[in-house]
């Protein structure tokens, strides 16, 4: 994955405005923060090669829990996970809970208006205050470059069985064409059921 998101972007900007019009950053509903959010991620998942697809209130059934957000690649990998939480929740206390419930801890962003944790390979590498948007641009940027080991190695597997195989590479090229005009409108919805054919979506 690549991004280079800059504060000034309009997805950065539509944000602040959003948090700004629910009272100056400073509100207590977590509805209003995930989408505003939520939203930011969807937008800079759609600009990363190859896209992401932003799939709310995902499920991890290993611990019967959905999570806020998940970010899904056209192979149907996992890139990361996102979970949005009030202002007024302490956001350490709240992030270390959810892990302890058993919450992946590959790539996990935990938010709120103002604060925003990241883990990576189970390590608590940023926590930072996003009352500016370079703090949160930063943090949004590491996310989304992360790769953890099991994706590359996937990635390694894909390339090497699609060099031995070119006529499986064309038709996968063409399956995650047609995936992304399937895409097109639904970037952000609710998914039940992920698999090789494409993908199964539900309005939020």
């Amino acid at each position: 994955m690549s991004l280079a998101l800059k504060p000034n972007h309009a997805s950065v900007k539509a944000y602040y405005e959003t948090l700004h019009e629910h009272g100056q950053l400073h509100f207590d509903h977590e509805g209003a923060v995930r989408r505003a959010f939520g939203d930011l991620l969807a937008t800079s998942g759609s600009r990363t090669k190859p896209p992401l697809t932003l799939v709310t209130e995902y499920p991890i059934d290993r611990v019967r829990i959905r999570i806020d957000g998940a970010l899904i690649s056209p192979d149907n990998l996992v890139h990361g996970l996102w979970e949005a939480k009030d202002e007024d929740d302490d956001l350490p206390k709240e992030a270390k809970q959810k892990l302890d419930k058993g919450y992946p801890a590959d790539n996990i962003l935990f938010q709120s208006p103002k604060r925003i944790i990241l883990y990576q390979s189970r390590v608590r590498v940023r926590d930072e205050g996003i009352s500016k948007p370079e703090a949160l641009v930063d943090v949004v940027n590491q996310f989304f470059n992360y790769k953890a080991p099991h994706i590359k190695e996937w990635e390694d597997a894909v390339e090497e069985f699609l060099g031995a195989h070119p006529r499986a590479g064309r038709r996968r090229q063409d399956d995650h064409r047609e995936r992304r005009k399937a895409q097109s409108v639904p970037q952000y919805g609710r998914i039940t059921k992920l698999s090789w054919s494409g993908l199964a979506w539900f309005p939020p």
